[in-house]
């Protein structure tokens, strides 16, 4: 009896066991672990659950769960610095809907968010300017605020200051409604950064203040950007001021270093700033962080009339940024076109610089040669990089950016039409013929 009762009581309990359901997770269950990995900064976990959360969520239609799994995934990629695969993922997406709603716009915002990323600025803007208009568009309140500083950040990479300056404004009343105090100071910061550039120092240093003010967790950073005003401005001893404060905060950058260092020369304090410049060099942490600081040494030798290692110093710096340089041959300049920044530009003027100072030193005719080669290439460079700018205000930006490379290239033009008359007439020519600069840069 016993054991009829036993094998009873276990049939019952396996014929339970075969009748219990598994039990079936939620959607927001799911996305929160997705979100625990990413904040975990497990990104490649995240990645792969996205990849599988994603097929499921698009198959039962859960069009929301489905857009915040593909937003993580984005996120994760770019911690990861893969923006261009994110790209080639959300193309075929967006490409394939059919619904005009808040999600299509919020997926050209993440294309315009991965083209950001990737430093394709205007893509990026193009994006985003559709993200924004769709959002207006199917009455969303989130994201709009985001939309206009990405915006107003895509257009102050491409120069186009006055532009990305309203955007950001444009985005501060958002900010403030939706109480993003991070964000909405970070805006503030942009648009500091953005009057700087625009030589309205007063507007600047009242933007960062205001930054501090919206969102105390940003004070360390004011002494830095007050700095930065001070020496754009060409107030030396004000701007050191600034920048030691702001390191006695912690350890400084190789770009405050390496602007420490110039405030110093200018000052007349060579030694700190050989000092400054070697901090910069050691801090620096990628190869164009290096070239940087090799440009303002490379200047500061011209400036101590030392025009040989001047030029050895700024084609180590082009060798830094194109490896196909030679380091050790100042003549080598790039045969194609040139990184899509200005530095390259900058250090190109400077050999140039260094070869006239050298023929002044020697006479030798050759090191003026080198010059106006050196300088033909910086100009054409700088005309490829204003065809490419989003507007004529984005492009004239350039140009006053670049001022002092037209001037060096119309100053060893005219030295050699002195020298060589003739031989140099297409040169003045084509160094007259550069757009008008009402507003250099000192």
């Amino acid at each position: 009896m016993a054991v009829t009762a036993l094998a009873c009581l276990v049939c019952w309990a396996l014929a339970q066991k075969a009748e219990k359901q598994p039990a079936v997770v939620s959607s927001g269950v799911l996305v929160e672990r997705l979100k625990a990995l990413w904040s975990s900064r497990q990104y490649e976990e995240t990645i792969r659950l996205a990849d599988s959360l994603s097929i499921v969520f698009e198959a039962k239609g859960l069009r929301a769960d489905w857009y915040r799994v593909l937003s993580t995934r984005a996120i994760a990629q770019k911690e990861l610095n893969h923006p261009r695969k994110a790209i080639a993922q959300l193309l075929p997406i967006l490409q394939a809907q059919t619904l005009d709603d808040s999600i299509t716009a919020r997926l050209y915002g993440l294309i315009g968010f991965a083209y950001l990323n990737a430093d394709e600025f205007e893509l990026g803007a193009w994006y985003m300017e559709r993200n924004l208009s769709g959002l207006l568009r199917n009455q969303c309140k989130i994201g709009i605020a985001f939309a206009y500083t990405s915006l107003g950040f895509a257009l102050k990479e491409q120069g186009d200051y006055r532009a990305a300056l309203q955007y950001y404004l444009g985005a501060l009343p958002q900010l403030r409604k939706e109480g993003n105090l991070p964000l909405l100071s970070e805006a503030l910061i942009n648009l500091g950064d953005i009057s700087r550039s625009l030589h309205e120092y007063d507007a600047a240093r009242g933007y960062y203040r205001q930054a501090v003010q919206e969102y105390p967790e940003n004070a360390y950073r004011l002494e830095e950007l007050l700095g930065w005003t001070d020496s754009d401005q060409g107030r030396y001893r004000e701007a050191l001021i600034h920048f030691n404060k702001s390191c006695q905060q912690g350890p400084c950058a190789a770009d405050v270093a390496r602007i420490m260092g110039y405030c110093a020369e200018m000052l007349g304090d060579t030694n700190e700033a050989n000092r400054q410049y070697r901090l910069a060099l050691e801090s620096a942490e990628a190869a164009h962080d290096s070239a940087i600081a090799q440009s303002y040494i490379g200047k500061t030798l011209l400036r101590r009339k030392q025009p040989q290692a001047a030029l050895l110093m700024f084609q180590q710096a082009l060798h830094n940024l194109i490896p196909s340089l030679r380091a050790e041959d100042p003549t080598d300049n790039p045969q194609k076109g040139l990184p899509n920044d200005f530095w390259p530009i900058e250090l190109l003027r400077g050999k140039a610089q260094a070869f006239r100072d050298q023929y002044t030193q020697t006479g030798n005719i050759q090191n003026l040669h080198h010059a106006l080669s050196a300088i033909s290439v910086a100009v054409q460079a700088i005309d490829s990089l204003r065809v490419g700018m989003s507007n004529e205000i984005s492009g004239q930006d350039a140009v006053n950016y670049t001022y002092s490379t037209y001037e060096t290239g119309i100053q060893i033009a005219l030295e050699m039409e002195r020298i060589e008359p003739g031989h140099g007439h297409g040169h003045i020519s084509t160094a007259y013929e550069m757009p008008n600069t009402p507003n250099p840069m000192p």
